[in-house]
């Protein structure tokens, strides 16, 4: 029994989407065929939540050192050598 899941393009909604071979990650890509669509490949599950769209409309809001919490991300003093 196959079942068909239909994928809709998260940024102009149009069901015409086709594959578009692998990310680096080994998630499957995809292209938006719609040609007014001004996003054209996408991925379904982000493994990095910068790049969710949900996250993307918060980041402006948010200071610098809210940015770098917010991804994980924390500022190491270099060492200098002699």
């Amino acid at each position: 029994m196959t079942v068909w899941i239909a994928i809709e393009c998260p940024h102009c909604h149009s069901t015409d989407v086709v594959k578009n071979g692998f990310s680096g990650e080994g998630k499957q890509r995809y292209l938006c065929q719609n040609e007014k669509c001004n996003h054209r490949t996408f991925i379904r599950n982000y493994s990095y939540n910068g790049c969710r769209k949900e996250v993307k409309k918060q980041i402006p809001k948010m200071g610098g050192r809210s940015k770098r919490g917010f991804f994980g991300l924390h500022l190491q003093p270099e060492l200098n050598q002699v």
